[in-house]
């Protein structure tokens, strides 16, 4: 899935947060949010040797 290139980020996590209330499965529809905002992140402390940046990890 594709985000339209009139539609903000923001825009589309609110249409993404839009549920019965049970707990949703990851899908694209989470991904896509979450792989722009981990890049956009990465950029903004690209020059922050001591900022790591990721997302979702699984922690035991």
């Amino acid at each position: 899935m594709l985000i339209p290139r009139d539609t903000s980020v923001h825009e589309y996590v609110l249409q993404a947060t839009s549920s019965d209330g049970k707990p949703m499965a990851e899908s694209d529809f989470q991904r896509i949010p979450l792989t722009y905002a981990v890049d956009r992140l990465r950029y903004y402390f690209r020059n922050h040797a001591d900022v790591y940046v990721s997302g979702n990890l699984l922690l035991y």
